[in-house]
């Protein structure tokens, strides 16, 4: 049986977490030895945490309006799909 991976909560430790994971994923064949090494100097890892959050941040920048579209385009289909439900009772 497989255990489930606890993900940290806080953002440090998530952005250790994802780092590690990335490693043992196969990104540590193309990464210096120093970038794995650990060392108290977490700059590089800050600056790539705050990357990371930024791109999340960008990437549902629209999602208010996304998700009202979604759902009307969503009743629309059920709309067609019932209608064309229908047709096809009526034709048999």
């Amino acid at each position: 049986m497989t255990q489930a991976t606890s993900i940290p909560t806080t953002r440090r430790r998530f952005s250790k977490w994802l780092a590690a994971a990335a490693a043992r994923g196969g990104a540590a064949a193309a990464m210096p030895a120093t970038a794995l090494a650990s060392s108290d100097d977490d700059s590089e890892l800050l600056h790539l945490e705050k990357q990371v959050f930024e791109a999340w941040e960008t990437s549902h920048a629209h999602d208010g309006e996304i998700r009202p579209l979604t759902a009307a385009c969503r009743a629309d289909y059920e709309r067609r799909l019932q209608e064309e439900k229908r047709q096809l009772q009526f034709l048999s």
